[in-house]
């Protein structure tokens, strides 16, 4: 399901943004690292 799939690309250290609203601050994290 969508959960698991959103585990398993966390597991491969891939940042998902787990809603909209998250898109843009998960974008600045990865960019600001």
């Amino acid at each position: 399901n969508a959960g698991d799939k959103i585990e398993k690309m966390k597991s491969c250290g891939i940042l998902i943004a787990e809603s909209p609203a998250q898109i843009g601050q998960t974008l600045y994290e990865k960019l600001a690292r």
